[in-house]
């Protein structure tokens, strides 16, 4: 339950473009990823390792670090309204 809550908080955080003052929202967007060391993503994506974990456990671990580490992030899709 607390996991809903906290999500739900971090929604609100998350600026929302409504189709005026971009230059604010641009700026709220880009402070709001480069807090959570994401801003690379956005100017250079996400490259797909070339081969994949060879061992299970790896692979969790993998995905456990990341979830920790981005723990509470809600993409949010990006509204024109």
């Amino acid at each position: 339950m607390a996991n809903n809550n906290t999500n739900s908080s971090v929604q609100h955080l998350i600026p929302i473009f409504k189709g005026e003052k971009y230059h604010l929202w641009n700026l709220k967007m880009k402070a709001m990823f480069k807090s959570r060391e994401l801003w690379d993503l956005v100017e250079n994506g996400y490259d797909e390792p070339n081969s994949a974990p060879t061992q299970p456990s790896q692979q969790s671990t993998i995905m456990g670090e990341s979830q920790e580490k981005h723990k509470g992030f809600v993409p949010h899709p990006i509204s024109t309204r």
